[in-house]
């Protein structure tokens, strides 16, 4: 099973799937490759990633594996306050008028 270097996928991996045969591979596009090539059977990685690589057709999502993990941007803690707040405020708006979840469901709901 191809897997992410260094990621959470990774490591999941190894503690959820000890009898796996894991193929740590330094990015998401090697990774990809590989299984276009053969040389692993299946993939792990975060959802949002796989369900873009789903669009052509090339690939299927077989099974999804509930986690606790959660996202975010991150930016350098100083001389970025003022970014920081137009995100925010931004994401709040986008939240308050609904335009957040139509995003969000046009790329990540199945």
């Amino acid at each position: 099973m191809g897997v992410q270097q260094g990621t959470t996928g990774e490591t999941y991996a190894g503690e959820n799937a000890p009898e796996a045969e894991l193929v740590a591979f330094p990015s998401d596009a090697e990774m990809y490759a590989a299984i276009q090539a053969g040389n692993v059977d299946a993939l792990l990685q975060d959802l949002p990633v796989n369900i873009g690589h789903t669009e052509d057709g090339s690939f299927t999502i077989a099974e999804e594996y509930p986690t606790d993990e959660q996202y975010g941007f991150i930016m350098a803690k100083d001389g970025s306050e003022a970014l920081v707040t137009a995100v925010n405020e931004q994401l709040a708006t986008l939240r308050d008028n609904g335009r957040y979840q139509e995003i969000y469901d046009s790329y990540f709901a199945e």
